[in-house]
């Protein structure tokens, strides 16, 4: 997750969200798209596994340990992260690219997968940052997510339903969000008004976590609530296990930022970083009062022990929910 200290100031929008079972005002899909969703759910969920999850983060810390101690871009550690991600998901059947950009003098690639059998043309996105800070291996910032969005798109095509996703994992998120914004800023208008939603995952395995979910944002009325219509499938797949949530905004840190800004719907995960667990928090979620959801963050020993895969199965569980329910029925959040 990119540093505070790289941000501008971000204008916060809060809306209020009471209503049930994410469905936010939007009419109720037909019985047989709800049938549907609620199947690709279930099988989608049982597919990622925390064991799996480790097994994505342990291949991307073995990485990094490979290389110099850290997966940063524009590193032989990020350029390894990106070749071992772009041969799993091609070796699962699914359209595979790299996407060049430019950042500074340099360039990096992001890694674009395509799964497409719906006759819709509109589609989710899926998204993590692949890159590490230069002081640590980053396995889960963001090794957390990237095991989450690759699992997902392992078990996609898999299953082989008849939806439309995509699965993206930017580079130089680190150092400003580069490869989302290099890639939002490439899509046409009509390339734009496909996405039904992004979904960011980042950092979802914090070991003195909090489950946050982002606050629906949007610059008007109509945007706020469809973004609140996917905040609420996400609430609902978490609190129907009986897990608690709470809303985070994150303005601009993370990679659905240039989304939000370009006018698409996005949605998100969030498991805590260098913020401070109150007394409040601990009593709701566990863990310690007084102490960061990540004491590794941005840190050397931001290793494979500083993931909680319990929460990261969790956290990537309410994904594939909202995964499954848009990408079935995208109508849902218009």
């Amino acid at each position: 997750m990119i540093s505070r200290w790289l941000l501008s100031g971000q204008r916060r929008l809060l809306v209020a969200s009471a209503v049930a079972i994410g469905m936010c005002g939007v009419a109720a899909a037909p019985a047989a798209a709800q049938a549907q969703a609620a199947e690709l759910s279930r099988e989608l969920r049982s597919g990622v596994t925390a064991a799996g999850l480790r097994g994505h983060v342990a291949r991307l810390a073995a990485i990094a340990r490979r290389n110099g101690g850290n997966r940063a871009v524009g590193t032989a550690g990020y350029r390894a992260s990106a070749a071992y991600v772009h041969a799993r998901l091609r070796a699962a059947g699914l359209d595979v690219r790299y996407q060049t950009f430019r950042y500074g003098g340099s360039s990096s690639r992001n890694v674009i997968a395509d799964y497409s059998r719906a006759g819709t043309r509109r589609l989710v996105t899926v998204g993590a940052h692949l890159d590490s800070v230069p002081a640590g291996p980053g396995a889960n910032d963001n090794g957390s997510g990237v095991a989450a969005v690759l699992a997902l798109a392992v078990q996609v095509a898999r299953l082989d339903p008849s939806v439309n996703v995509r699965f993206a994992f930017w580079g130089a998120e680190e150092v400003g969000l580069v490869g989302s914004r290099s890639y939002v800023g490439r899509l046409s208008r009509r390339e734009r008004a496909r996405i039904a939603l992004y979904l960011n995952l980042d950092m979802v395995g914090s070991p003195n976590f909090v489950r946050f979910v982002y606050r629906a944002e949007g610059r008007t009325r109509a945007r706020r609530l469809r973004a609140l219509a996917a905040r609420n499938i996400l609430v609902y797949a978490l609190r129907s296990r009986r897990l608690a949530t709470a809303a985070v905004d994150l303005g601009g840190r993370s990679d659905h930022a240039p989304f939000q800004a370009a006018g698409i719907t996005t949605a998100g995960l969030f498991s805590g970083a260098e913020g401070v667990k109150t007394r409040r928090q601990a009593r709701r979620f566990g863990g310690r009062a007084g102490v960061s959801y990540d004491p590794c963050y941005h840190r050397r020993c931001d290793g494979l022990a500083n993931v909680n895969f319990r929460v990261a199965e969790q956290l990537a569980d309410a994904a594939a929910h909202a995964l499954a329910v848009v990408a079935v029925d995208p109508a849902r959040l218009r």
